[in-house]
């Protein structure tokens, strides 16, 4: 079932022409008018069916929230707020280590999600966004599409991690990750190893392109085929050790380096996130 909220049209079309449609070498990717991507914000969320995928969410944040009512306007979108980030892994001591939190980092304005990432006394403050849980795709989704328009500043210590994740939390069954990369810097992707050896990327791709202007990034993960696309470009591998074949949960980690250091106590900046939209394979 489609999950359509706090929508309403925003701003001017930036499409070439209106119902123009392009379609990438996989078949699959449809850039119609309100997705097709330039580099200033406002767009919408792309509420419609794509060839071979049905829309299950289409979410362009028009509800504003203040700092601290994130939670109550966006019901299960931070559900990691309270744990620590993966640096808890990396022998950091644990006031360093960077902690899941939407009350201090996460505003809406203007239908843009704005997080805030920086240290507030010794602590680095991070966010996940946490498409909702309690539909049964967002948690048991075995092959989609997850699309999100989003830029970053760069941020020194910080970076992004939007991932496929396994809904058993057993990582031998792969992980996905797209867009990834340090805050500001490069897109990159990666796919991990799906035969009971994670810690290694199957499949890696660089993008030559850095998250500070607005992108439209999306993943593709069908029947023997995982396509990373960043605005009209794509990338994509047949190779089955990459390709995850069990139920998949799609997490936005916002959190800080997989080092075993801090980041610089006085660096902060913003992650911005337009749009999220999700399909299910047909």
């Amino acid at each position: 079932m489609f999950r359509e909220s706090h929508r309403r049209r925003r701003g001017p079309l930036l499409a070439a022409a209106a119902g123009a449609v392009a379609l990438a070498a996989t078949g699959f990717v449809v850039l119609r008018d309100d997705e097709v991507v330039t580099a200033r914000h406002p767009s919408t969320a792309p509420a419609y069916d794509l060839p071979g995928w049905d829309l299950v969410l289409a979410e362009d944040f028009d509800a504003d929230a203040a700092l601290g009512e994130f939670v109550d306007v966006y019901p299960g979108w931070a559900e990691y707020d309270g744990a620590r980030d993966t640096s808890r892994d990396l022998g950091r001591r644990e006031s360093h280590q960077g902690v899941y939190n939407s009350y201090v980092t996460t505003t809406v304005q203007d239908g843009v999600v704005d997080v805030r990432v920086h240290t507030d006394d010794g602590t680095p403050q991070v966010m996940a966004l946490t498409p909702p849980p309690n539909e049964q795709w967002a948690n048991d989704q075995l092959h989609g599409r997850y699309s999100v328009r989003f830029r970053a500043d760069e941020v020194p210590g910080y970076k992004i991690a939007w991932l496929l994740w396994p809904s058993s939390d057993d990582w031998s069954e792969g992980e996905l990750d797209f867009p990834e990369g340090s805050l500001g810097q490069e897109i990159v992707g990666n796919a991990h190893d799906v035969t009971g050896n994670p810690s290694v990327n199957r499949f890696s791709i660089g993008t030559d392109v850095t998250m500070e202007d607005w992108h439209t990034a999306t993943i593709e993960w069908a029947p023997g085929r995982v396509t990373f696309l960043l605005d009209d470009r794509s990338w994509t591998t047949t190779d089955p050790e990459a390709i995850p074949v069990d139920p998949m949960r799609w997490v936005l980690q916002i959190e800080t380096e997989l080092s075993a250091e801090a980041p610089p106590a006085d660096a902060e900046g913003h992650v911005e996130i337009d749009w999220v939209a999700a399909w299910r394979a047909e």
